[in-house]
């Protein structure tokens, strides 16, 4: 997510307070839920990642709560560009190379956000929860097949809305045609 460097930096050097703390789940769970209720929801993303990071790294999955929380974390970070962009896109603004090249800033950004929770999503929690299911381990209150499902149907959420994006500015490409197809 874009954020000038001065907020990266602070929020980076309160992730590290955070992370060295008795305990750093806790932390990052009670800074997400505050950024939740200021509605900094990029910032929610940020402490989201860090909480599953931590999870995963003690072979744990996330809690129903903490699903939830990531759920909501980058459903409103995408959300908000995703209506920008379908405002950006009305016949009003066609022909205006200012907003053309507005409307790919603000894609751009959606395209980043997705990615970013895809990554997490498929390179972190899908494989820690095959791994748990496969174990025949249970998970804090919630079976792993369950959470399984709900990855999954959150990726394929991501998948639909960079298809959207790619399909509305006629992209052909392959990698588009495989993002249609992933989404589904």
């Amino acid at each position: 997510l874009r954020t000038n460097k001065a907020h990266t930096m602070a929020l980076k050097t309160l992730i590290g307070k955070i992370k060295s703390g008795n305990d750093p789940v806790k932390g990052l769970l009670s800074m997400a839920k505050a950024s939740e209720n200021a509605e900094r929801y990029s910032d929610m993303c940020s402490f989201m990642r860090e909480l599953v990071a931590a999870k995963v790294a003690a072979g744990e999955d996330l809690t129903v709560e903490e699903r939830n929380l990531l759920s909501v974390a980058y459903k409103n970070a995408v959300g908000a560009r995703r209506a920008s962009w379908r405002t950006l896109i009305l016949d009003e603004y066609k022909g205006n190379s200012i907003i053309d090249e507005y409307k790919k800033k603000v894609s751009t950004e959606m395209k980043t956000i997705c990615m970013e929770v895809l990554k997490v999503l498929e390179d972190t929690l899908v494989p820690n929860i095959e791994k748990i299911i496969s174990a025949g381990e249970k998970s804090e209150g919630n079976t792993p097949p369950e959470a399984l499902v709900f990855y999954l149907k959150m990726a394929g959420d991501y998948y639909r809305y960079l298809s959207e994006i790619v399909v509305k500015e006629g992209d052909n490409s392959d990698s588009s045609l495989t993002l249609q197809q992933t989404s589904w």
